[in-house]
């Protein structure tokens, strides 16, 4: 798969060649005789100063040429500095009618246009569109862009449906995590406030915006900030009346950008700073990472113990395009006890940039491969690729060790396998060793726990924000209709008012599903499918929903 193949062979240039037969014909003086009185041809000039003086003509031509060229450098140079003068001039005293002044930066400035409305949201800069949502069906909430505000480029982009419930405190966790300095965009499509708490309205405000505090429902806004400095401009369109959306709002603002110096951290210059600048050069969003006075480490690997066979096993870490989740678990696989970085090779299902970077961050090997299928097909691809991969580079390895990007790794992760990796080859029944914890007493756990749950109204819908209760610590139960076992069709349905994952069932055990929601601990029970449905009280009818008639939308 990772072969180096010969360049294939080009047809050889030195084989038969046309050939050219030249026919000279040798021509003599001639004389032209005519009844009327008599010419003579005579040449009036030799050749040879026929040729000089051609030459002579073409270098006076390709001098005046050279000539024009310098004059015209000369003179472009002299106006441009005289247009920058008048133009650094002009932009001091320029005061547009939101009080906002053109910042002196070299006629270095962003121009950027900001569409919020109904059903559509844009944004461009220069003339160029960086954001583009027009989809009847998506989109919904704030729209935030990140831009550097020293060279304009786009560092981080997030949708967050904040007519959903906990979005806007991740909204809110986001907004904190940017480096000061950067310039933050914000609009709305369609509906933007519905679940915006007081918390997050202030983090708007603090960010500069006079508006945060009266965005209502459906009413169109955009800001355009700076982080850590100033509101740039704002704009905001209110709804006349609850069945109606506010006009949309069109906002446009010059940028002045400042020097590339200005916006840089004097790290102190070592292996991990260089790869820390190079990353928060070009992406946002990673908080004290980038931080300017207390940067979080990045080398958090202890000393290597070579002498353990664990040291010498490969890690493979299948990814996709969820850098903030493969980060958060670099960080905890980097510290666990035991790990040797140099072993370690992330594998990306798609060519995206930001994962790829994360890795770079860490100074790990990252490999990137085209995806192949759709659904369960793609994600068996990707481990064949990955673990094809993995035996390629580590040729000698008998094991490998297999990991997926939104796990978290315990402090033992590495000793746990050190202790277990002996039985693969005492015990040739064994296929793998997994890390999961299938203990004996886990069906006397879960009858504990069903008997003690609190039964849900089950009159509710699962899309309603309140049907799994806002309090903590306690657990509850729900128990949905499932005739079959693969009868998923309601507890997709559900997954997906719940925003959970919805594209296939996975992590059942008997046809019932165990999380965690709001701080509590839920448990889903197929009725009748499983044998957990004995705890069923008689009064309860089990829900039963169909996922391609789930519409969150109706319930704006």
């Amino acid at each position: 798969m990772y072969s180096l193949r010969p360049a294939r062979s080009l047809p050889s240039l030195s084989g038969r060649r046309s050939s050219y037969h030249h026919h000279y014909h040798h021509q003599s003086s001639i004389n032209l005789i005519n009844t009327s009185p008599t010419f003579y041809f005579t040449p009036v000039m030799p050749r040879k100063m026929i040729a000089k003086l051609l030459q002579f003509i073409f270098f006076v031509i390709l001098m005046v040429t050279v000539i024009i060229n310098i004059l015209f450098i000369v003179d472009t140079t002299q106006r441009l500095r005289s247009e920058s003068k008048i133009s650094d001039d002009s932009s001091a005293n320029d005061v547009r009618p939101n009080s906002l002044k053109l910042q002196e930066s070299h006629n270095r400035v962003l121009k950027v246009e900001v569409l919020s409305s109904q059903s559509k949201v844009s944004i461009t800069v220069d003339g160029t569109t960086i954001l583009d949502d027009s989809d009847e069906n998506k989109g919904r909430g704030i729209h935030v862009l990140v831009l550097h505000q020293s060279t304009g480029s786009v560092m981080a982009q997030r949708l967050f449906d904040t007519y959903s419930p906990h979005e806007d405190e991740a909204m809110s966790l986001f907004l904190s995590m940017i480096t000061d300095g950067r310039i933050i965009i914000l609009c709305i499509k369609d509906e933007g406030t519905f679940q915006m708490k007081q918390s997050t309205r202030d983090v708007l405000k603090r960010l500069g915006s006079l508006r945060s505090q009266q965005i209502g429902w459906r009413d169109m806004w955009a800001m355009v900030a700076q982080k850590g400095g100033k509101m740039l401009a704002e704009s905001y369109n209110r709804s006349p009346e609850f069945n109606s959306w506010g006009a949309p709002v069109m906002l446009r603002v010059e940028i002045g950008l400042s020097s590339v110096s200005d916006s840089e951290c004097n790290w102190s210059q070592n292996d991990e700073n260089v790869r820390r600048k190079n990353f928060c050069s070009h992406i946002e969003g990673y908080g004290s990472v980038c931080s300017c006075a207390e940067p979080a480490p990045l080398s958090l690997t202890g000393k290597v113990n070579f002498s353990d066979p664990i040291s010498a096993v490969p890690v493979a870490i299948v990814a996709s395009n969820r850098p903030h989740y493969l980060y958060r678990m670099l960080r905890s696989l980097l510290s666990s006890t035991g790990c040797n970085p140099s072993m370690i090779t992330v594998f990306i299902d798609g060519y995206f940039e930001e994962p790829l970077e994360v890795t770079k961050l860490f100074g790990l090997r990252g490999i990137q491969h085209t995806p192949i299928g759709v659904g369960n097909a793609r994600i068996s691809q990707h481990y064949k690729a990955s673990l094809t991969a993995t035996f390629n580079l580590f040729p000698d390895s008998k094991y490998a060790i297999i990991l997926e990007e939104d796990l978290d790794v315990s402090p033992d992760f590495f000793t746990y396998f050190s202790q277990t990796m002996r039985l693969l080859d005492e015990d040739e029944s064994i296929y793998c060793i997994s890390a999961w914890n299938d203990q004996d007493n886990y069906e006397r756990l879960i009858h504990n726990l069903l008997r003690k749950a609190i039964v849900v109204d089950h009159s509710k819908s699962p899309c309603e924000h309140n049907f799994i209760p806002d309090t903590k610590d306690q657990t509850y139960v729900v128990f949905i209709k499932m005739n079959a076992p693969k009868d998923y069709s309601t507890w997709l349905a559900v997954a997906k008012c719940l925003k959970i994952w919805d594209l296939d069932p996975r992590g059942y055990h008997n046809s019932m599903w165990r999380f965690f929601y709001k701080g509590n601990h839920v448990l889903v029970v197929g009725v009748p499918n499983s044998p957990y449905s004995s705890f069923k009280p008689s009064h309860v009818t089990p829900i039963y929903l169909e996922d391609k008639k789930i519409d969150v939308n109706r319930l704006k």
